[in-house]
C-alpha cells in the first residue's frame, strides 16, 4: 500500500513530510523578502521586520524548493551593506531568485559647471533638473551623455561628493584617464542608486556551475580586490554558472568589475563598469553579453575576451580607460557594432593571435595609441567605422593580421594607415578598403 505524506499549506508554502521525518519546504507563490541596513537576521524578512543582510536570505532560501512559474525577490534597502564575505548563488532554482535595490533615482544633466584635477582624477560639477533624493556618497550611473565637449568623459558610475541643493548641482569623482574633462552644455541621463552593496578584500556576487542568479538596481563597490560579478564553471563539462544582469547595476573598485571564465556566463546589457582594474572580462571560454554597456576610467582595459571567450558588446562604450578600449586575443571574438573607443590610453580596438573584433559603424578616436590595431592572424572588420584623431596610427596590421575596413572614415591620426591601404607589409599584414 502506498505511503501518504502529508502537506500543508502556510502563506503560499507547501510543506510536505518526507520519509524519515524530513521535512521539505516550497514556496509556491510568489514572494517578497526585504533587507533593510535597520534589520536583524532574527526577523522574519517581511516589510515590517526586515533581514539585515542579503546572505542570510539567501542562507534562508536555501532551505525551500520553489515551484516552476514562482519568483521570489530579495528586497534590498536604501543605505550601505557591508560585506566582508563574497554572495554566493548556489540555489537550484537561482534563476527564480531576484536581488533587487528599492530606489534609483532619473535625473537629467544640463550642462557642466566647472571641473578640476587630472586624467585618472576629476572632479566635476553637474547641474541638475533637481538633486531630490540624492545625497553624499550616493553613486550615479551616467549614460546617454551628448552636447557639449567631450561629453563621453562623463560616462560611467561615479560617486557623489557634493550636493548643492541651492543651485541643483551635485560634484562627481570620476577616473577617466583622458587629459581633458567634459565642458559646456553636456546633456546626460544621471540615474542614482541607493543601495549599495561593499565588499571588503572578497568578491561580490558569485556563481559557479550550473547555478544562477538575478540582480537589479544595485551598486557594488569594491577596494581593488578579487571580482565584483563573477560567473565560473567547468569547461570540459560545459556546465557555466550565470547571473542576470537588469536594469540599473553599477560595478566600481574591483580587481575584475565582471568576470565570467570556464563557460560562466553574464548577461549584462546597460551595466556600466568604472574604476576597476578591468571592466568586462571574458577568459577560458567565458561568455558576457554586454550590449549597452559603459565602460569607463578602468585601470586596464574595457572589454577584454581573451583564450577562447566571446564578449557581445554591441552599442557600448569604452572611455578613458588605461588600457585598450576592446581588447580580444587567442581565439576570442568580440562583437562591438555601433560601439564607441575614445580617450582609452593604448588602442581603441585591438585583436591578435587568431582573434576576431567586429566594429561595424563604429568610432575610435583621441586613443593613446592606435585607432585600430590587428596582429598574429588577427581580425578586426570595421566598415563605416570612423577613426580619427588617435596619437600613432589610425589603422595598423602586422604579422598576418587582416583589417577590413571598407567605407571607413580615417583622418587625422598620426599616421592614418599602415601597411598603406590594400598593400601588404609589416610582415603580411593587410588593410582592405
Amino acid at each position: 500500500m502506498a505511503v501518504r505524506v502529508p502537506l500543508v499549506m502556510n502563506s503560499g508554502k507547501v510543506q510536505q513530510l518526507q520519509a524519515g521525518d524530513t521535512l521539505s519546504v516550497f514556496i509556491s507563490a510568489n514572494v517578497t523578502y526585504y533587507v533593510a541596513t535597520t534589520g536583524n537576521d532574527s526577523n522574519d524578512g517581511s516589510s515590517g521586520s526586515p533581514w539585515l543582510t542579503i546572505s542570510h536570505a539567501l542562507a534562508y532560501l536555501n532551505g525551500f524548493v520553489i515551484a516552476a512559474g514562482v519568483s521570489v525577490t530579495v528586497s534590498v534597502g536604501d543605505g550601505e551593506f557591508a560585506h566582508v564575505a563574497s554572495l554566493n548563488a548556489t540555489h537550484p532554482q537561482g534563476s527564480q531568485i531576484y536581488i533587487i535595490g528599492t530606489n534609483t533615482y532619473s535625473k537629467t544633466s544640463s550642462s557642466i559647471q566647472s571641473s578640476s584635477g587630472s586624467s585618472g582624477a576629476w572632479s566635476i560639477i553637474v547641474n541638475l533638473n533637481n538633486v531630490d533624493n540624492i545625497a553624499v556618497n550616493d553613486y550615479v550611473l551616467v549614460s546617454g551623455a551628448s552636447g557639449g565637449t567631450r561629453p563621453h568623459c562623463v560616462l560611467g558610475v561615479w560617486k557623489v561628493t557634493n550636493v548643492d541643493t541651492g543651485n541643483k548641482r551635485i560634484t562627481i569623482a570620476t577616473t577617466i584617464r583622458y587629459a581633458s574633462a567634459p565642458s559646456g552644455n553636456v546633456v546626460a541621463t544621471f540615474r542614482c542608486l541607493k543601495s549599495i552593496l561593499t565588499f571588503t578584500d572578497c568578491s561580490g556576487v558569485v556563481v559557479s556551475k550550473n547555478n544562477v542568479i538575478n540582480i537589479a538596481s544595485l551598486m557594488l563597490v569594491g577596494n581593488s580586490t578579487n571580482t565584483g560579478v563573477s560567473s565560473s564553471g567547468n569547461t570540459s563539462t560545459l556546465s557555466g554558472g550565470l547571473v542576470l544582469c537588469g536594469s540599473y547595476v553599477g560595478v566600481a573598485k574591483f580587481k575584475h568589475g565582471l568576470r565570467s571564465s570556464n563557460s560562466g556566463s553574464i548577461f549584462a546589457e546597460n551595466v556600466i563598469a568604472s574604476s576597476n582594474g578591468y571592466g568586462f572580462y571574458a577568459e577560458q571560454t567565458g561568455n558576457i553579453q554586454a550590449n549597452s554597456a559603459i565602460s569607463s576610467g578602468n585601470d586596464h582595459d574595457g572589454f577584454d575576451a581573451v583564450s577562447l571567450s566571446q564578449v557581445v558588446c554591441n552599442v557600448s562604450r569604452s572611455i578613458g580607460n588605461g588600457g585598450h578600449g576592446y581588447l580580444a586575443s587567442t581565439v576570442s571574438s568580440i562583437f562591438a557594432y555601433n560601439s564607441v573607443s575614445f580617450g582609452n590610453t593604448s588602442n581603441g580596438f585591438n585583436a591578435g593571435y587568431a582573434s576576431c573584433i567586429t566594429a561595424n559603424v563604429s568610432t575610435s578616436s583621441y586613443n593613446g595609441n592606435m585607432g585600430c590595431y590587428v596582429a598574429e592572424s588577427g581580425t578586426i572588420v570595421a566598415d563605416s567605422t570612423t577613426i580619427t584623431n588617435n596619437t600613432n596610427f589610425g589603422l595598423y596590421a602586422r604579422t598576418y593580421g587582416y583589417m577590413l575596413a571598407t567605407s571607413a572614415t580615417v583622418s587625422s591620426n598620426g599616421t592614418d594607415y599602415s601597411p598603406s591601404a590594400n598593400t601588404q607589409g609589416n610582415e603580411y599584414g593587410y588593410i582592405d578598403t
